[in-house]
């Protein structure tokens, strides 16, 4: 691969090893779309793609929600500092598999589920609309559980798991196993490398 510039300087570095690469966010080699994303000459072609129907986006600013380098990116879409998307950026097959799962449910009553605002496969990126709420975790962490949140989101995945999804894929135990001795490969590498 070649050195590509980035925000501080090279956008990789490649180390005298020969085995290992050093890669300056968003520069990620997997996720075509997150760069652009993140560049101001390319952001606005590439959300009138994604978002076509919300020119009022096209202007908007990004702000990181997870990053897992080389799989997957959720990014918060602002308005004017407003929060009004959700833009996920996935590796090809990542985004063939999030485009299913997208298409695969249906809200029920106690299933709130965002509703999808644009797709784009060329830059593996989905976009869904922005849901106010607080997160799972800070139910948990509270000085005193709150019942029911934990409630409320057992019925939701329990509205979740009583759909027929056809088309998405059905991951086995076999399945899990493997991905897991695959990271603990991965693992141990790094381990003796150090």
């Amino acid at each position: 691969r070649t050195q590509r510039p980035g925000p501080l300087g090279p956008g990789r570095l490649f180390l005298d090893d020969g085995l290992t690469v050093v890669a300056a966010f968003p520069d990620d080699a997997r996720l075509r779309g997150l760069a652009r994303l993140h560049d101001a000459r390319r952001r606005r072609r590439t959300l009138r793609e994604l978002l076509p129907e919300r020119p009022g986006a096209w202007e908007g600013e990004a702000r990181l929600l997870v990053y897992k380098p080389e799989r997957r990116c959720g990014l918060r879409w602002e308005e004017g500092g407003v929060p009004t998307a959700v833009v996920k950026v996935y590796t090809p097959s990542g985004y063939v598999g999030a485009r299913a799962g997208a298409q695969a449910f249906a809200p029920r009553e106690k299933l709130r589920l965002a509703r999808r605002l644009g797709s784009c496969e060329r830059y593996g990126a989905i976009a869904w609309e922005w849901v106010e709420g607080a997160p799972l975790s800070q139910a948990l962490a509270g000085a005193t559980l709150d019942e029911r949140a934990v409630s409320d989101v057992g019925g939701a995945l329990a509205a979740l798991h009583d759909q027929d999804a056809p088309g998405l894929a059905v991951v086995g135990a076999e399945d899990e196993a493997e991905a897991l001795l695959r990271f603990a490969a991965g693992l141990h590498v790094l381990g003796e490398a150090n």
